[in-house]
């Protein structure tokens, strides 16, 4: 059974994340029934961030995970899987790619395109057309796409 008013761990990558993370923070306070836990309100502590943010997993009620398009350090992720090994109850909110905010619906990847030597944006129907090498990010169609003499 929880507590009347559950402590409620917000869980995110900072740099990209802060308008989802101030949305969920929002959302929690309109409820009256949890606390916000986050990164945000730690302050100066002498234990490593790993450290702090896994200390208040433990002392939470509830996980909530905000997955974006970036990995980050990888204390997120290190965050759930504490949440699981203590059994919370855990949520994730997909922010879009987009920009469109949490609970928007991800937008599909396309995959990057080298068409002549040119990268391209493209669906791979569109690549296949244009007769071009598909590639799952930009970073690997820079290294692969040459121009054609």
């Amino acid at each position: 059974m929880l507590p009347t008013v559950a402590r409620i761990f917000v869980s995110s990558t900072w740099l990209d994340l802060q308008p989802e993370r101030h949305a969920v923070e929002d959302a929690i306070n309109r409820m009256n029934a949890g606390k916000f836990v986050g990164m945000e309100y730690f302050g100066s502590r002498p234990e490593t961030t790993e450290c702090a943010s896994l200390e208040e997993v433990d002392r939470s009620d509830i996980y909530v995970g905000i997955i974006g398009g970036r990995y980050g350090s990888g204390i997120t992720e290190k965050e759930y899987r504490r949440a699981l090994e203590r059994a919370l109850a855990c949520f994730i909110a997909t922010a879009s790619l987009s920009g469109a905010g949490v609970g928007a619906q991800p937008q599909p990847r396309r995959p990057w395109c080298c068409v002549n030597g040119k990268i391209e944006n493209l669906d791979a129907r569109e690549c296949q057309r244009r007769e071009g090498e598909s590639y799952p990010d930009e970073a690997s169609a820079r290294r692969g796409c040459r121009p054609i003499r």
